[in-house]
């Protein structure tokens, strides 16, 4: 309406004056790009107008929101007076356009031309200074503030509480606040919102009791900074408390608050609250559908998300590239291929494809899906490439076995000149371990501490391991020391490194250190705590643990319940383990495993094969590991027929080559029946070199069978595979006891 109203106002004749110019220019300011600003700009460089410095400012403002940095700089250069909003603006738009260290030449500049900066210009101008590298800078507009006594504005305190916590110094940022005698709402959020980013939810949350113990009223900034904290800690309560909170006070929910609110609800898993927050809300943007179908994704809801994602196409609201990000999520959840390629088609005839996190998603679900070629072929078609899908498609090669091709990608990763972060060292240190390249993993560590990741979590937890594995305890140790701040992880990871090492002992002693330190046990910490019981045999803290495990329902977890059905069938109470692997929800392989070989340990071979056959009803495929506690039940009980029949299955049914131990089960089981010949046979015939194992399983059963002759042929083989175990020898002897052999 204010465009076509000076258009008419131009057709008649009527020359606009300065203050109508700054007007219009304003209102051209709103549109992307300026079109008919760029017009008016045109018409008002000639002679017919007399403008002056106001109104070329606005033309400035102009271009500025346009992103048009070029046109901002031309314009500057060209006006020859120059006010503060001037500065002002130029600052801002180079800002705006990641330009700092050219935003603080031009501040310098300002002041060398005798014109001083002012609160608004101080407050923009601390961002150019809000990384570690500029914190210096940041110092000296501290004290140029404080020279000009301009330190007391309100927002220029908050802008410097920002620049101090965004370069990691929390403790000055804390300090800007303590010294602030005003202390309005937008400083309070800064407070609170820095707490947030680095971790303090706690403190965060108590701010904001403080800022409504000083009567000042929230607004939506704060209630959407404080259901973060919430979110951050899954605390339902608090986030509850909010909600009402902000009802309470009439705060206006408009779709950004709205949306924290159902974020909030989404992560504590408090499914049915987020969906009634995200139906409550007055409409529905493209953002608050995302964060739903991100929490529907997360929750494993995967049939749920495809219907909403449906839902939201009806709305008439068309699908983002995060819109994408969560909904592949969803297909990587339940491993649906054909959804995913859908989505995939869908993706393409959006022009989403080449986006980084898009392309991301789409590995993730293909690695997932075990199509590691189109991972690799997505990984190729993409544009650009930032450390996150390098991580990726490195991280989807070593999910498949491929370590070494992993390391090629490492390797190529760095000749593209990309930096590793802490996660792609993570990353390729257990590539080396799986493929027990110990000396490229120890130069990967040397690399890390140049980095400076050795102290990082994530990396000193792969360094762990790795060590752990290794059975360098005194190198696991110094990794760990390093840690500035251990976090549950890290304790697990130290606590596996001993089990590792056989210091059950010390395990328990560090994991009740663990704990006054005030961490609170994950999964794999019981795990690793109940392996130690189990080689302790400690009763006492074995049902100290699995009460706590209990009280946090974690005995209904896959993970969790493997390890106590195993704790159990070391103890023999097989009822007690039965009872655990009945009452989890979902049952993978390794759990069923594990109480085949409970039951295979103890003696019962006919409820493990029992077992066996319920589990592939359940739809299971069994590993090799089931497969080896099969034979080794079928052996002790001696169910030849049911051996034969497992072996059979493993080879024609499952399409899995024996291993050298199952082959070593098969001949225990034949030499315990008395069938020596199809035991010794089953030697001559594997497709491996036969271990000491192997031979001494045979040699065992012709002791109990007097087979003079097999068994001096078995300790002919025995004597030359290792000539210092006496063993052999006196098994053999007894043979002999039992009669004569002239064939030595």
């Amino acid at each position: 309406m204010a465009l076509h109203l000076f258009n008419q106002m131009l057709c008649e004749g009527v020359l606009p004056d300065n203050f109508t110019l700054i007007f219009i220019l304003t209102a051209c300011s709103h549109q992307a790009p300026p079109i008919e600003g760029r017009r008016i700009h045109v018409r008002i460089m000639s002679d017919v107008f007399k403008i002056d410095y106001l109104v070329m400012n606005a033309l400035l403002n102009m271009y500025s929101k346009s992103r048009n940095l070029e046109d901002v700089r031309n314009i500057f250069i060209n006006m020859f007076e120059r006010n503060i909003v001037t500065w002002t603006v130029m600052v801002d738009a180079l800002l705006q356009h990641g330009c700092r260290e050219h935003a603080l030449q031009f501040f310098g500049h300002m002041q060398m031309e005798g014109i001083f900066p002012d609160a608004v210009l101080f407050s923009k101008i601390t961002t150019a200074c809000s990384e570690s590298e500029t914190l210096f800078c940041g110092k000296q507009l501290h004290v140029s503030l404080k020279e000009m006594g301009c330190e007391s504005d309100v927002f220029v305190r908050a802008a410097l509480l920002n620049m101090y916590g965004n370069c990691g110094r929390l403790e000055d940022a804390c300090e800007v606040f303590s010294q602030s005698f005003e202390r309005n709402v937008v400083l309070w959020n800064s407070l609170i919102s820095l707490h947030i980013q680095y971790g303090l939810d706690s403190d965060a949350l108590h701010f904001f009791n403080c800022l409504l113990q000083e009567s000042l009223l929230p607004d939506r900034v704060t209630y959407m900074h404080c259901l973060s904290g919430c979110a951050n800690r899954a605390d339902t309560f608090e986030g509850r408390k909010i909600h009402l909170l902000a009802l309470n006070m009439g705060s206006h929910l408009d779709v950004m608050l709205g949306t924290s609110i159902v974020f909030m609800y989404g992560k504590c898993s408090y499914l049915e609250a987020a969906w009634q927050a995200f139906e409550q809300l007055h409409e529905h943007s493209t953002v608050s559908w995302n964060v739903v179908l991100g929490i529907l994704a997360q929750h494993g809801e995967c049939d749920k998300a495809f219907h909403t994602f449906g839902a939201m196409q009806k709305q008439g609201l068309i699908p983002d590239k995060g819109t994408f990000v969560h909904i592949l999520s969803a297909c990587l959840g339940s491993s649906a291929l054909s959804e995913g390629e859908q989505f995939h088609s869908y993706i393409i005839e959006m022009g989403f494809e080449s986006d980084v996190m898009v392309g991301i998603a789409l590995m993730n679900l293909y690695n997932k899906c075990c199509s590691l070629n189109s991972a690799l072929k997505m990984f190729e078609m993409m544009q650009e490439h930032n450390v996150m899908s390098w991580n990726t498609i490195v991280m989807a090669h070593v999910q498949c076995g491929k370590n070494r091709e992993a390391l090629q990608l490492f390797i190529k990763m760095l000749y593209n000149e990309v930096l590793p972060d802490s996660s792609t060292i993570s990353i390729t240190i257990d590539a080396c371990v799986s493929e027990s390249l110990i000396e490229t993993a120890s130069l990967l560590h040397m690399y890390a501490v140049e980095c400076g990741f050795e102290s990082d979590n994530v990396t000193g937890v792969s360094l762990l391991n790795m060590y752990g594995k290794l059975g360098s305890l005194e190198d696991a140790c110094s990794v760990f020391k390093a840690f500035q701040t251990p976090d549950v992880l890290s304790w697990t990871a130290l606590l596996t490194a001993y089990i590792f090492t056989g210091n059950s002992l010390e395990v328990l002693r560090l994991y009740h250190k663990m704990e006054l330190k005030g961490l609170v046990a994950v999964k794999t910490t019981y795990v690793v705590v109940l392996d130690a019981c189990a080689d302790l045999l400690d009763l006492g803290t074995m049902e100290e643990i699995l009460i706590r495990i209990m009280i946090k329902g974690l005995d209904l977890d896959a993970t969790v319940a493997t390890a106590i059905v195993s704790l159990y069938g070391k103890f023999g109470n097989l009822t007690a383990g039965r009872s655990i692997f009945n009452n989890v929800p979902e049952r993978d392989v390794i759990l069923w495993t594990a109480v085949i070989t409970m039951y295979a340990q103890n003696g019962h071979g006919k409820e493990a094969a029992c077992l066996f056959s319920e589990m592939q009803d359940y739809g299971l495929v069994p590993n090799s590991v089931t497969f080896i506690n099969l034979l080794a039940a079928c052996s002790h009980a001696g169910l030849v027929e049911e051996g034969h029949y497992f072996l059979a299955s493993m080879i024609w049914e499952y399409g899995t080559s024996p291993l050298v131990e199952h082959y070593d089960c098969a001949i225990d089981l034949f030499g315990r029946a008395g069938l020596l010949d199809e035991a010794e046979c089953l030697i001559n015939r594997m497709p491996f070199s036969p271990r000491v194992v192997s031979f001494m399983a045979l040699m065992a059963a012709c002791r109990a069978q007097a087979d003079l002759d097999r068994g001096a042929r078995i300790a002919r083989h025995l004597f030359c595979l290792d000539l210092e175990n006496s063993v052999p020898y006196v098994i053999f002897s007894n043979i002999i006891l039992n009669g004569r052999t002239d064939d030595i």
